[in-house]
């Protein structure tokens, strides 16, 4: 019995040696110069962001009312207009002053290429003079139906509209008198029907919508023909100066 129990105990020395020595070589030896290997771990390829798309919004110019106006080929070529104002007459006859009177009428205007436009008008006007003999004030009026022929330059802006304009003119004489001390004169069948004149001028127009616009012009006419009819008459011719103002309607 001693025998078998000895035995047994070396068994199993032997077989705790045989298990610590295997353990021994499973573990690293730290005298061991030889550098471990390294374990190369792959990188996951770094994503790149995502690009954000910011939309450019054009800025839009200012607004200004230099800033030339858009085209108006859609509109007619017609517009129809109302003016009316004061003129300031007299004649080239020295020694006489100048006399208030009135105008109104209508036009028409034709714009036949771009910034270029003919108008038509209709007017009734007053002209005459006024003159002191002595004490004796005397004044005379002279009516006339005047139909003028301009041409006319405008400079396309897009709320202003500068313009300048020339043509001339035929009046027909509705009537004629002379006023002395308080007595009127009917002076019709001494003062020549017809009268032809030129005048030129220059104003500002105001665009109120794509059809409607507000204007003020000056003009200033020269007579071309004498107002008297009589032969032994002296030659007088009518100057007048207009102040305007009206309203367009493009058709």
């Amino acid at each position: 019995k001693t025998t078998t129990g000895s035995t047994s105990l070396v068994y199993m020395a032997e077989e705790t040696a045989e298990v610590t020595a295997s353990s021994e070589e499973a573990l690293p030896n730290p005298q061991d110069d030889t550098p471990a290997t390294p374990v190369a771990v792959p990188k996951a390829p770094a994503t790149p962001p995502a690009a954000v798309t910011v939309p450019v919004v054009p800025t839009p110019p200012p607004s200004s009312v230099l800033a030339p106006a858009e085209s108006q080929s859609a509109l007619s070529a017609f517009s129809l207009g109302l003016q009316g104002g004061q003129s300031r007459t007299n004649i080239t006859e020295p020694g006489f002053l100048t006399q208030l009177n009135f105008t109104s009428g209508g036009n028409v205007e034709l714009h036949f290429v771009q910034n270029w436009s003919l108008q038509l008008e209709a007017n009734y006007i007053s002209k005459g003079y006024r003159g002191i003999d002595g004490l004796t004030q005397n004044e005379a009026n002279l009516s006339y139906l005047e139909v003028p022929l301009f041409l006319k330059m405008r400079l396309p802006w897009s709320v202003l509209a500068p313009n300048v304009y020339a043509g001339p003119s035929v009046a027909y004489l509705h009537s004629a008198k002379i006023t002395q001390s308080g007595t009127a004169t009917d002076t019709t069948s001494t003062t020549n029907r017809l009268e032809y004149s030129f005048y030129v001028g220059a104003g500002l127009d105001l665009l109120i919508s794509e059809k409607i616009s507000i204007g003020a012009s000056a003009r200033y006419g020269w007579g071309l023909s004498d107002i008297n009819s009589g032969s032994f008459q002296a030659d007088i011719f009518n100057r007048v100066l207009q102040v305007l103002a009206g309203v367009q309607f493009r058709l």
